[in-house]
């Protein structure tokens, strides 16, 4: 019995001994997780508060003035906005040099300083200095403005001396494109549907090609219910009557009788005509006199009054060639003439020698620089403009008319082209942000 008591007793001690140990981890490991808890909890805390972000006013402002007293450029800066033909591509100025309302799928600013950057704060916009650092893009995509409703764009323009320029811009109608895919087989169609129209007088857009159509439908029609049948019953009998020989023999009586009768009528005056001799060349000169006529009205028809030219367009082409009528810009397109630049006289003009490829490169490039008309395709429309006013309104075809054809192909060719490459380049590129981007 001692002895068993002995050995309880000794079990009791060591179990003693060992639970001590254990229970002193186990709080210890209760107290870690603890601390490591409060940690975490802390660090999210710490991760979720993040400071409040200062408001960015999006009013119109320039930059400080230099310390020395004189504006800044962005102070000084004058901003005028590019206007095109098409009405869906516009932008009217709500406030000089602060809000603009852009309508179109681009706008494009011109500026009396040289640009540095730009950059557009919001998405689904983007800004591009133009080469010669005066012009500024910007492009929205199709979904930057909701149907029938205006989005802001803050353009912001920095200056080489530091400072910087703001402009709002409202734009509307984005999604406007003119050169959809689903539509582009049909292109050729719409195009010789559009100058039918126009060279018929009517306007070069839907209503105008509409009514156009509308007109010729019309006409056919009537012309069909008059004519068409009529004719064909007067075939059935004239068939019958020749294929009788007692109708033919009337036929030719009758056409005998008539003839006797129409020269026994009017032999006086077929006596005259054969006789006088100088009635042709007096035709001759009549006619010659009317085309010099129509030559001196257009040689002296300013270039300012053709509608989408302007004052500024006749700036632009005298400054260039020394173009500044309607006949003169006309004949710059058909065959050219010689001009005298840094001490040469060379010759420019024609529109046999453009081509797609090169035609940023021909002689249109010097009414196209820095300062005159912002594309190639402008200065092509102005020559379109005058060659069909020497067509419709002097009666000039058989001199014109053939370079007013070749110069509207060339302009379709230019479109196609352009509406291609854009195409490639969304394709290849994603969407990527042109050169020159913010």
């Amino acid at each position: 019995m001692k002895r068993g008591a002995l050995v309880f007793l000794s079990l009791l001690v060591l179990l003693s001994a060992v639970a001590s140990p254990v229970a002193a981890a186990g709080l210890s490991t209760s107290n870690d997780l603890d601390a490591l808890s409060e940690q975490s909890v802390a660090s999210q805390s710490n991760a979720t508060e993040t400071p409040t972000p200062t408001p960015v006013s999006t009013s119109s402002s320039s930059s400080e003035p230099p310390t020395d007293g004189r504006p800044s450029t962005a102070e000084a800066v004058r901003v005028l906005p590019v206007q095109f033909e098409p009405e869906y591509l516009s932008v009217e100025t709500a406030k000089q040099g602060e809000r603009y309302n852009t309508s179109g799928p681009f706008a494009i600013f011109s500026f009396s300083e040289p640009v540095d950057q730009v950059a557009v704060r919001q998405p689904k916009a983007t800004a591009t200095v133009l080469e010669g650092g005066r012009q500024v893009r910007v492009s929205y995509d199709p979904d930057a403005a909701p149907v029938g409703s205006q989005s802001l764009y803050t353009l912001e323009v920095y200056f080489s001396d530091g400072s910087s320029k703001t402009l709002e811009l409202y734009a509307e109608r984005t999604s406007v494109d003119v050169g959809s895919a689903e539509m582009r087989k049909y292109r050729p169609l719409i195009l010789d549907i559009l100058d039918d129209a126009e060279d018929a007088g009517y306007d070069r857009d839907p209503e105008g090609a509409e009514s156009h159509y509308t007109d010729v439908k019309e006409t056919a029609q009537l012309l069909n219910s008059l004519f068409v049948e009529q004719a064909i019953r007067l075939m059935g009998s004239v068939f019958g009557i020749l294929a009788n020989p007692l109708g033919i023999a009337s036929i030719l009586a009758i056409a005998a009788i008539v003839t006797y009768w129409m020269l026994s009528r009017n032999r006086a005056m077929l006596e005259l005509l054969t006789n006088d001799a100088g009635k042709s060349a007096r035709k001759r000169q009549e006619l010659w006199i009317k085309w010099k006529q129509a030559q001196q009205t257009a040689a002296e028809e300013p270039l300012s009054e053709l509608k989408g030219v302007g004052e500024m367009g006749e700036v632009y082409w005298r400054d260039a060639f020394g173009v500044d009528t309607v006949a003169g810009l006309a004949e710059l397109f058909r065959q050219g003439f010689p001009v005298r630049r840094d001490g040469e006289t060379k010759h420019v003009g024609g529109v046999s020698d453009l081509d797609v490829e090169t035609i940023d490169a021909s002689w249109l490039e010097a009414v196209c620089r820095d300062h005159r008309l912002p594309s190639v395709e402008i200065a092509l429309s102005h020559g379109k403009l005058a060659l069909r006013r020497m067509v419709a309104e002097y009666g000039m075809q058989h001199v014109y008319g053939e370079t007013l054809q070749d110069v509207r192909e060339l302009i379709d060719e230019l479109d196609e082209s352009r509406d291609i490459s854009r195409y490639a380049a969304e394709d290849m590129g994603g969407g990527a942000p042109a050169p020159g981007d913010d």
